[in-house]
């Protein structure tokens, strides 16, 4: 019997434990059906707070034992505080350990149990509330939002009433004298209540007390002192701290910009500059937020000086000196010969070389990747610059025999390899010569326009072998434009038209082989009307030019189209060396409850806020 009762006993000692275990280790959880406050905007420019909240312990959950009420400024008091109507000795208001900004009151002997209703009443002082107007000069600002708690304790909604009584004056305009901040709930009674002698405004909502509720007040500056003025700069400081998020996303964004920014200045190269102008940039946006917004005009500025420096060192094939304001325009330039005016990228006029060659039966395409060429006319040995095509002597320019020339030199050998720097400076020479005496602009101008005809034709002819013929003819023409591949795509995607070069030999799903001409062994021989084999026209354009794309890399003497970039590769060079004697040097040495936070996002004129708060 005695032993039954032991184990009874231990059974029952070690539920109690287990219970208390528990309930100590409830979270706070409540509601707070109701909430008055009241405001008194004091002359002095501080504001007594007054607090009335009704709590209601949710069954279950850890009992309300402790309130923290956040206050609005850095000063501040505590006057009083009280549940039910009975007031709590001073000793039981704290600094608040949970809240940046404010005080918890330890309800002691009056705390509200799990399933109680209790309504707890708290006052205080905050000093410098009232603020300068950033609208009218007269007026003076007040803003404030009541206290919240976490998401995570409060349940349900709260009937909040929020009442401001203003300072003593002569309210004789109260239309005109008191008004509402527009970014904020508009007041929802306004005058002098009975028994009072100063105006009030005041708001009834139904919110949800977990984040701030802001409203605010403008009335005559006249009627306090100590008003705070406040720049734009600081007003919209203040805005940008209240808000982490805000700071991440503008951070990401400035990262992003210094990224952008940095590489397009270096042209790639720079990456340990990069790393630490990164890694600097991360820690000084976390350390301090005056940095991260000086980090805007920094990249503006920045940004600024890279357009401009790009524009100034912009090199062009055609010296600007050459030109005559007001000379002639010179209308009979080359498809080749406007590519060289108008900067067209050094691949492209060498694609556009190529196409117009064997366009003329000059070159044939034999191989595409690497792009190689057989050259089917006979260079004339007697007459300068002839060459024979089907025994045909046909006149070439300077510059087009210098390419010729250097194509027949190299049989079979990829284009991409060929030595054909001379070439491009003939070509910049021969052209530069035309254009002496002549305004430069307006013939750019001109070709520029020769260019939209040439497009204007292509899309409105309707008939489908005469728009090939022109577009065969006028190639160099059509490729003259920087939107000349979706220019393309338009027309394929609108009409169905695929243009296909008859020229093009190159083994693409059979060639096509134009009338008049032996097809290779085994071709089959196009039918007459719309070509369905063969790659179409931007596709070679595109296949071809992108085998091309760093040939003006490698053409340093010419005044290719490109911009200065701040090269950096020596700083690279040089750390990429010092790390790795570093590394070889040590190698060879070897051995062996809840918390809350004030957080205050005010737009317009300047605001006060009081932060987050709770019961615990």
């Amino acid at each position: 019997m005695k032993r039954h009762m032991t184990a009874l006993f231990v059974v029952v000692l070690g539920g109690l434990l287990a219970w208390a275990g528990s309930a100590g280790a409830q979270p706070y959880l409540f509601r707070v059906p109701k909430a008055e406050v009241t405001v008194t905007i004091e002359p002095r420019g501080s504001a007594l707070i007054h607090y009335k909240l009704t709590f209601q312990c949710s069954p279950g959950a850890h009992a309300i034992d402790i309130v923290d009420i956040g206050m609005p400024t850095e000063k501040h008091q505590a006057i009083s505080a009280a549940v039910n109507g009975e007031t709590l000795a001073r000793s039981a208001i704290r600094k608040s350990s949970m809240v940046r900004n404010g005080y918890e009151i330890h309800l002691e002997s009056h705390t509200i149990q799990p399933g109680e209703r209790g309504v707890f009443e708290f006052t205080g002082r905050s000093h410098g509330m009232v603020w300068q107007d950033t609208i009218r000069k007269e007026m003076a600002s007040f803003r404030f939002t009541p206290t919240w708690f976490g998401d995570q304790y409060i349940q349900g909604k709260t009937q909040l009433t929020l009442r401001y009584k203003l300072p003593p004056g002569s309210y004789t305009d109260p239309d005109r004298m008191i008004v509402w901040h527009k970014s904020t709930p508009q007041f929802q009674l306004k005058g002098v209540l009975e028994g009072e002698n100063v105006p009030s405004v005041a708001w009834s909502r139904t919110i949800r007390m977990t984040g701030p509720h802001l409203f605010g007040v403008s009335f005559p500056k006249a009627f306090v002192k100590n008003v705070r003025s406040m720049s734009v700069w600081q007003l919209f400081y203040r805005w940008f701290t209240s808000d982490p998020d805000r700071q991440m996303w503008s951070g990401f964004f400035i990262l992003v910009a210094l990224t952008a920014l940095f590489f397009t200045a270096t042209r790639g190269t720079g990456w340990t500059l990069y790393l630490i102008l990164l890694v600097g940039s991360i820690f000084g946006m976390v350390a301090s937020p005056g940095f991260h917004l000086c980090l805007y005009p920094v990249l503006l500025i920045g940004g600024g000086f890279l357009i401009w420096w790009c524009r100034l060192k912009k090199e062009h094939y055609i010296s600007a000196s050459i030109s005559r304001a007001g000379g002639r325009v010179h209308s009979s330039l080359s498809a080749v010969e406007a590519a060289v005016l108008l900067d067209m990228p050094v691949n492209r006029i060498l694609t556009m070389l190529i196409f117009e060659f064997a366009r003329r039966d000059f070159v044939e395409i034999t191989d595409s990747d690497p792009l190689k060429l057989k050259v089917r006319a006979v260079r004339d040995l007697k007459r300068k610059n002839t060459w024979h095509v089907d025994k045909r002597a046909r006149q070439v320019t300077r510059y087009e025999n210098s390419f010729l020339t250097v194509f027949a030199d190299h049989p079979g050998e990829p284009v991409h390899t060929l030595e054909l720097e001379g070439c491009f400076k003939r070509l910049i020479e021969d052209v530069s010569t035309k254009l002496e005496g002549c305004d430069i602009s307006a013939t750019r101008k001109y070709c520029r326009f020769k260019v939209e005809q040439a497009w204007k034709k292509v899309r409105e002819e309707a008939d489908f072998e005469v728009r090939t013929r022109y577009a065969e003819k006028n190639q160099g023409w059509l490729m003259n434009d920087e939107r000349a591949g979706e220019k393309w795509a338009q027309l394929e995607t609108s009409e169905g038209y695929y243009y296909r070069p008859s020229w093009y030999y190159h083994d693409y799903d059979g060639p096509y082989v134009p009338a008049g001409r032996a097809a290779p062994a085994g071709a089959p021989v196009a039918a007459s009307g719309p070509i369905d084999s063969g790659p179409a026209f931007r596709d070679i354009v595109d296949s071809i030019a992108g085998r091309f794309e760093g040939l003006g890399s490698t053409m340093e003497s010419l005044p290719i189209n490109k911009t200065n970039a701040i090269d950096l590769s020596a700083l690279d060079k040089f750390t990429g060396e010092m790390l790795e004697a570093m590394a070889e040097s040590g190698s060879s040495s070897g051995g062996g409850g809840f918390s809350g936070g004030c957080a205050c996002a005010c737009a317009g004129c300047a605001c006060a806020c009081a932060c987050a708060g709770g019961g615990r």
